[in-house]
């Protein structure tokens, strides 16, 4: 809702999903995020009663501008939520120093009604419980995620969320960053076929035209197409950074003008997502920015050091730059959370050997577990910069 009134820049809500755990206080969230201002909030439910605490502190000066405790019975959780939202919007915009008319004429313009995406509380539970498997650093828990949206389908057949989340994470089997093993063509026709389904229910539905254009792209090559949705999705939707990131990628893979921008709006969006990151480092590191690129990378580690892609992908910027050392390191600490199967793996440790002169690269053996397993260009493209 208050991104959606056009007259602040909101950061993209998922990039304050890392401070769910353990907040380290509106300053550090601030220096963190680049913001000025955070809005804090905490939920109880008691049976039929929801709880709900907000506050809104300047992250400068620490002050506290103007905090709430919403007690609503759990009748219908998307009307209230709108109900909420709106309320808090008031607020916050009235703390601001912004007019009451002309905010409350804003919000009835911008804020649309409420259409519930299920009727299924138990499906929507569901949906949140995947959200989060999928959200992961971690192959095991990621793989987890499709159990969650298929119930929920099983319980709302017409739930596109759930469709179009089930659509993501088969795209997501077929990137570097899930730790599986499945080859991309495998996965991609059920993503495809997924996000269809969700736009089939919801025309309209944002997530699922934008990353159903990524995956036409590399699945289909159908390049025109899925750049057209991509920028449809962006126009519902402009504060998804990790779309908007994969956009700035194939903008600067096609070397179209502006790319660099659009990969820095996108990591100000979300300078903790896995994609904002590693897309940006990728444009530094094609210009030759190759330590600036690797030290961007390891930023992921600041906040999840044990993490799967986050360890993968500093190790791969690091073989760039020949730090063989701290790659091998980063490959350890992946590999303690990876399947027991990981191509990737194994070819960028053969990589390592190889460069420190313990012998050649076990080529035959690469092609031959290709035929099942997926092997990323990046470990042959990134790890050979030096």
């Amino acid at each position: 809702a208050l991104a959606r009134t056009g007259r602040l820049p909101v950061i993209s809500q998922s990039s304050s999903f890392q401070f769910r755990e353990a907040s380290p206080g509106a300053r550090e969230v601030g220096r963190q995020l680049g913001v000025s201002h955070v809005l804090e909030g905490s939920v109880r439910m008691a049976g039929e009663q929801i709880r709900l605490t907000t506050q809104l502190v300047d992250t400068q000066s620490g002050e506290l501008l103007w905090s709430e405790v919403y007690q609503r019975e759990l009748l219908d959780i998307f009307k209230l939520q709108q109900e909420i939202a709106i309320d808090i919007v008031d607020q916050v915009y009235l703390a601001l120093g912004f007019k009451r008319a002309a905010l409350l004429s804003e919000l009835a313009r911008t804020e649309p009604p409420v259409v519930p995406p299920t009727a299924n509380l138990e499906a929507y539970d569901l949906f949140l419980r995947g959200m989060a498997m999928m959200k992961s650093d971690r192959p095991v828990l990621i793989e987890q995620a499709p159990e969650y949206f298929d119930r929920a389908i099983d319980l709302d057949s017409n739930y596109a969320d759930a469709w179009a989340a089930k659509g993501y994470y088969l795209a997501l089997l077929g990137s570097n960053r899930s730790g599986t093993s499945h080859i991309p063509a495998t996965v991609y026709p059920g993503a495809i076929a997924a996000f269809r389904k969700a736009l089939e229910i919801d025309p309209g539905h944002a997530f699922a035209t934008g990353w159903l254009g990524f995956t036409l792209m590399v699945n289909d090559f159908n390049w025109t197409e899925g750049m057209q949705l991509m920028e449809q999705s962006l126009d519902l939707n402009p504060n998804d950074a990790e779309l908007l990131s994969t956009y700035g990628f194939y903008l600067d893979t096609m070397r179209l003008e502006g790319a660099e921008e659009v990969l820095r709006r996108a990591y100000r969006l979300n300078p903790h997502s896995m994609d904002t990151i590693v897309n940006l480092a990728l444009n530094w590191r094609r210009k030759g920015r190759l330590l600036e690129a690797a030290a961007l990378v390891e930023t992921r580690l600041e906040e999840d050091r044990e993490g799967y892609a986050a360890n993968l992908f500093a190790a791969w910027f690091n073989m760039g730059i020949s730090r063989l050392d701290a790659a091998e390191e980063q490959f350890r600490r992946a590999r303690a959370v990876a399947n027991p199967v990981d191509l990737n793996l194994d070819a960028a440790q053969w990589m390592v050997d190889t460069r420190r002169g313990k012998g050649p690269m076990p080529m035959k053996q690469i092609r031959e577990r290709m035929q099942t397993e997926k092997l990323s260009s990046a470990v042959l493209s990134v790890s050979y910069t030096h």
